[in-house]
């Protein structure tokens, strides 16, 4: 479902969303629905580069778009089903002129027309910070941002360490994290760590299952040697719905205990278990 990602194509799709149009895939017809970035009135951007996720879609928000409000003026319609996954906004209210922009500097952008003023006025933006650029820390790394810094760190610094280390301490965070301990899945003895307050994973390389609940799910993940993260798919599902991940764990946030992050439960070498306890990702 890319109603995830903001994303540069080809095809010389308009930069404006506006009410009524439709972003998603039609499945029946194979239409894929997009915003395009554009250089120039003439001149579109050629390429196809994921540069923002939105993250799931729950409660009329995406759940990983940190200064989303529901307060945008806009009401959103969402369709999921097994024909087409669409997402389009109309007007709260009558009076409003809202549009919604690709510029030609990745962004998306929100504006709302100031009748006093005879003109447009920039609202919300995304990317917004540093930890809303795609995969901005790499493999296992994670992006925190706290009231001095903005910054990427391994998603657990006594289990994970940078690949390259003096490039990480540069701040040249291209190269990603790898395990202390690397894994062994011949052996059968590998565990899972729970990390907290995380933006849910990447979905590229994923798997969704509506029904099982999260001891089938751990027991799924077990069994493929390529699995490498799962978690609860939906918490509105009451314990069910399960998502594994496979491959390097890419696109991590940690959020503020309580701003929407999640639970995600990672493989790792039994010996880094150490008790045997789940803790917290480090804050």
């Amino acid at each position: 479902m890319h109603l995830n990602y903001i994303t540069l194509h080809t095809h010389h799709p308009p930069e404006h969303w506006l009410p009524g149009m439709k972003i998603g895939n039609d499945y029946l017809r194979g239409i894929e629905w997009h915003l395009s970035s554009w250089e120039s009135s003439q001149q579109p951007v050629v390429g196809s580069v994921v540069k923002f996720r939105g993250g799931p879609w729950r409660n009329q928000r995406f759940k990983g778009v940190s200064s989303f409000s529901r307060n945008l003026n806009f009401k959103y319609n969402v369709i999921i089903n097994e024909n087409e996954v669409s997402l389009s906004y109309s007007y709260e209210k009558s009076s409003t002129l809202d549009r919604i922009t690709l510029s030609s500097s990745w962004k998306l952008e929100s504006w709302g027309w100031i009748e006093g003023a005879k003109d447009w006025q920039l609202g919300v933006f995304f990317p917004k910070d540093l930890c809303d650029t795609y995969n901005i820390c790499s493999a296992y790394g994670s992006c925190i941002i706290n009231m001095i810094d903005q910054s990427c760190a391994c998603m657990d610094e006594t289990r994970f360490v940078p690949r390259n280390k003096k490039r990480w301490e540069m701040g040249d965070w291209s190269d990603g994290c790898v395990r202390r301990t690397p894994l062994d899945c011949k052996t059968g003895t590998e565990k899972f760590i729970k990390y907290s307050n995380v933006k849910l994973l990447d979905i590229h390389d994923s798997w969704f299952n509506k029904s099982m609940n999260m001891q089938e799910c751990e027991a799924q993940c077990l069994e493929n040697c390529t699995c490498m993260a799962y978690a609860e798919a939906d918490t509105s599902l009451g314990g069910r719905g399960c998502m594994l991940w496979f491959g390097e764990l890419i696109d991590i946030r940690v959020y503020p205990e309580g701003k929407g992050g999640r639970d995600i439960f990672v493989r790792l070498a039994s010996s880094e278990l150490g008790n045997g306890s789940y803790l917290p990702i480090l804050q």
